[in-house]
């Protein structure tokens, strides 16, 4: 029975997931567009892994507020292949402003 609860608490979660209103989906649509125009420019020019990280997280985080979760995960598919890029951890820290009490005593 217990299992039973925790999968329906689980779909609820999902199932009340609201749908952005108009003026949201409209600014960040906009943000998107904008990335979506710059992200080639960057990596022709500099294609900086850390920074490219960066503006993919932006990214998906702009489509998931719109709710076009296939485009968030492509955005976070695409971060995790530069994030392998980044050697050390305290490159991975600053990109995620990671606080330096989890820096310290323990790995990503």
């Amino acid at each position: 029975m217990e299992e039973r609860e925790a999968v329906t608490t689980e779909t609820n979660f999902i199932s009340e997931a609201r749908e952005p209103d108009a003026n949201t989906v409209h600014q960040y649509s906009k943000l998107i567009e904008c990335f979506e125009a710059f992200f080639p420019l960057y990596k022709r020019l500099h294609n900086e892994p850390k920074v490219a990280v960066g503006y993919l997280q932006k990214m998906g985080e702009a489509y998931f507020k719109i709710q076009d979760y296939d485009r968030a995960m492509g955005r976070y598919v695409l971060m995790r292949t530069y994030l392998v890029q980044v050697s050390s951890i305290a490159d991975i820290s600053d990109i995620f402003q990671v606080s330096s009490c989890t820096r310290r005593g323990s790995r990503l």
